[in-house]
């Protein structure tokens, strides 16, 4: 009896909180969330002014991979995604972004409705500090203290002793990294297309099932993972790591 009255409260205030937050979703969010997809939408459709579409353009980092074309459809998809980390909110959170698509004029089920994270990772574990041996994993595409400001590279601090990171030995070990996967490239297995066996016979063209073989990694996928690493390079002007996957697209 003692620990059903201790439970109790405890359930009754987790049963009050998401009554708020489902009606948060479905009466406060609801309308904001629809005007501002209307205020996008004709911002975007009247925007006939170069000036003002540089200023709305989607921007382009290191780790943009998408083609992306309409703002409000973006803004709605990425809403959405956030809010339905919280599975209790589903229902309310497949209404408001059902109405927004409606009012967008975009089909529920069209494949552009499906969100993407739109930027890729690049990240690196345990780059240790000379410094102070600080230890931290580095993604050069998604931490903003990595990133480029005004076109222009700012300097990587150690989050320990505030001293910059040796550049040059970054630089080496992201070439180091493209240099393995283009060898791993090469040196991949072939499956068979339909029943995914590895070949095991060198000469034979077919699998025993009929299928042809392929790459267990395309070329287009592997291209698009060193097209990553060349966005780095371009962006912090690592010359080592520029040449390697200019060298490394150009023969792939």
């Amino acid at each position: 009896m003692t620990n059903l009255h201790q439970t109790y409260p405890q359930n009754h205030i987790q049963d009050h909180e998401l009554e708020h937050d489902k009606r948060l979703v479905s009466q406060e969010l609801y309308h904001k969330l629809l005007s501002i997809v209307e205020a996008i939408t004709k911002q975007n459709d009247t925007s006939a002014d170069l000036d003002i579409q540089d200023v709305f353009a989607f921007p382009r980092l290191a780790g943009s991979h998408l083609t992306l074309h309409n703002p409000a459809l973006e803004f709605v998809k990425s809403v959405c995604a956030v809010l339905a980390l919280e599975t209790e909110l589903e229902d309310e959170v497949r209404t408001l972004k059902c109405d927004c698509l409606h009012l967008m004029g975009v089909g529920e089920f069209a494949d552009e409705t499906l969100f993407r994270n739109p930027c890729e990772r690049l990240c690196f574990p345990q780059i240790i500090c000379s410094h102070c041996t600080f230890c931290r994993n580095l993604d050069f595409c998604r931490d903003p203290d990595l990133m480029p400001v005004d076109g222009k590279t700012q300097p990587w601090q150690c989050p320990g002793c505030k001293k910059e990171y040796d550049k040059s030995l970054v630089d080496e070990r992201l070439t180091k990294e493209v240099q393995r996967r283009l060898l791993a490239y090469q040196l991949q297995d072939l499956v068979c297309s339909q029943c995914r066996d590895v070949k095991m016979e060198n000469m034979s063209r077919h699998c025993k099932c009929g299928g042809t073989y392929e790459t267990m990694e395309s070329q287009s996928e592997f291209v698009r993972k060193i097209q990553v690493f060349a966005n780095v390079a371009r962006e912090q002007q690592l010359e080592c790591l520029k040449e390697t996957v200019e060298w490394t697209l150009q023969h792939c």
